[in-house]
């Protein structure tokens, strides 16, 4: 895979990476607090807070090979502990320039269900402790799970 006709000028590297993926021809979906908190993002961001970007994309040996092209690496035991326990996530890639997650999940239609369904909740906020919110994302995905595959008996399909 080659990348053709990108051209990062590495004056705004994260701006240079988000357009990256605008581009590309894959669906990079925003989760995150930017998802689930955008004007206590904004507040930050006024105040001169650096604030990270967390997508989540479909596991696949193309993307992965296309965000390694572009400096996205494996981060090691942080990000390892941000996602643990998430049955969705197989991998998490960070930039280390452009302060840029990816989280390469296993069932797209899962985290877009989960993460709609946790949003109309209103459950989450971002004073929310990190145990909780991967116990509700943990829940929320088998939750998930458990109307798919009663959908499917239902329909017939097990």
């Amino acid at each position: 895979m080659s990348i053709t006709g990108l051209y990062l000028v590495n004056r705004d590297p994260q701006a240079d990476l988000l357009s990256a993926l605008r581009m590309s021809p894959f669906e990079f979906a925003l989760t995150g607090s930017r998802y689930f908190f955008p004007a206590d993002v904004a507040r930050r961001v006024d105040n001169g807070e650096s604030v990270d970007y967390d997508f989540y994309v479909n596991n696949d040996p193309q993307v992965f090979e296309f965000l390694h092209l572009l400096g996205f690496r494996m981060h090691g035991d942080d990000l390892t502990d941000s996602y643990e326990g998430d049955p969705n996530i197989a991998l998490v890639l960070r930039h280390k320039h452009g302060n840029i997650d990816v989280q390469l999940v296993s069932d797209i239609h899962a985290k877009e269900f989960v993460q709609r369904m946790l949003s109309e909740l209103g459950v989450l906020d971002p004073d929310t402790p990190r145990e909780a919110v991967k116990e509700f994302w943990r829940r929320g995905f088998e939750l998930y799970m458990y109307w798919d595959t009663r959908g499917a008996i239902l329909r017939g399909r097990v």
